[in-house]
């Protein structure tokens, strides 16, 4: 009797840190950019809420229920293959890449990934991380991306703000808990115009209290959280309380990406390393890899992995320069290693 117990105690305990959370820790790129969650290529959001208080359309991009203030304008956020790039990032150059391209100077469009109904996203520290490259920044202060505590996105805390700066040709970052004022004088130094740049923010949430925020930009993969300085950070009375909605906005104060996007509630998740090692943005590769029908040929002995644009590995090779393949038709991303560790990546189209 007492070994039946502790078996069933160990479930328990089992069943109830698998029951934690509605959604497996951390989220990447093969949960939000999968095809279920997404509308029909090339859009994001898959519906629309049409109030703040309709059901949940969960584990998917839905445009906000808050229409006030013009939320609810422009059309939805596109999405394209991951070309952003942030050397040895776990989701380097997976999955989806968002585009954020407002299609007048006037719209304002709020696009939540909708997790969760209840409150198991509370009274924790949680990160999201993501890789962002702005085209063209002209605001005083807007946000792009904000923890919600609504699943319809009409309560987000934790924004993270851009503006643009006073020397052409660059712009700055801030986190804010509810608007830019709360960034104060603490922004970024200037952020290039058309750089990359992976940004990491964190926020601490609490039933009674206080709630703590903290942007971090660049910082060490594989490091934990305190080897890093936050650009800026907060402490303000709880308000969030809980996360049910991961929030982009799309607005006309500027256009850009973000793609490579992570959520959990471990910082060694987010700057997690083990990905590509060149950047997609300024990759240096020469065409290395021919392909002709459904065959690959090499430059050089090495080995080889081929993923799709979502982040999935489908056929790996060592020590070859040649792979017969049956992929269908489209694009995929090949990643060699040569025999003295140099890597190189390219694209590849299968005709």
């Amino acid at each position: 009797m007492k070994k039946i117990t502790l078996l069933v105690a160990a479930f328990c305990l089992t069943f109830s840190a698998l029951a934690q959370f509605p959604q497996t820790l951390p989220i990447d790129h093969t949960v939000f950019f999968r095809t279920a969650a997404m509308g029909t290529d090339p859009t994001l959001e898959k519906a629309i809420y049409a109030t703040t208080s309709d059901a949940i359309l969960v584990n998917q991009w839905n445009r906000s229920g808050k229409t006030t203030n013009g939320e609810g304008g422009g059309a939805s956020p596109t999405v394209e293959a991951n070309t952003l790039g942030y050397s040895n990032y776990i989701d380097n150059q997976m999955g989806k890449t968002i585009n954020l391209t407002p299609t007048a100077a006037t719209t304002l469009r709020s696009t939540p990934y909708s997790l969760t109904a209840a409150n198991e996203y509370t009274a924790a520290t949680f990160y999201a991380g993501m890789l962002v490259k702005f085209t063209t920044v002209t605001g005083s202060g807007v946000d792009f991306f904000a923890f919600d505590s609504n699943y319809t996105g009409n309560a987000q805390r934790g924004r993270i703000f851009i503006k643009a700066s006073a020397n052409t040709g660059f712009y700055n970052m801030g986190i804010g808990f509810s608007g830019s004022g709360d960034v104060g004088t603490s922004w970024s130094t200037d952020l290039t115009i058309g750089s990359m740049y992976l940004v990491v923010a964190s926020i601490s949430l609490a039933a009674t209290g206080t709630e703590t925020i903290k942007l971090y930009i660049n910082p060490t993969l594989g490091s934990v959280e305190g080897d890093n300085t936050p650009v800026n950070s907060g402490t303000y009375t709880a308000a969030l309380l809980k996360i049910r909605a991961l929030t982009i906005r799309q607005r006309p104060e500027f256009s850009g990406k973000v793609a490579g996007l992570r959520f959990s509630n471990s910082w060694a998740d987010i700057v997690k390393g083990g990905g590509i090692s060149t950047s997609v943005d300024n990759p240096g590769i020469s065409n290395f890899a021919n392909v002709s029908n459904k065959s690959i040929q090499l430059q050089e002995l090495g080995n080889v992995d081929i993923y799709n644009m979502q982040g999935a590995k489908l056929i790996s090779a060592t020590n070859t320069r040649t792979i017969d393949t049956n992929l269908n038709k489209g694009v995929y991303l090949l990643r060699f290693t040569n025999l003295t560790g140099e890597e190189k990546i390219q694209k590849i189209i299968i005709q």
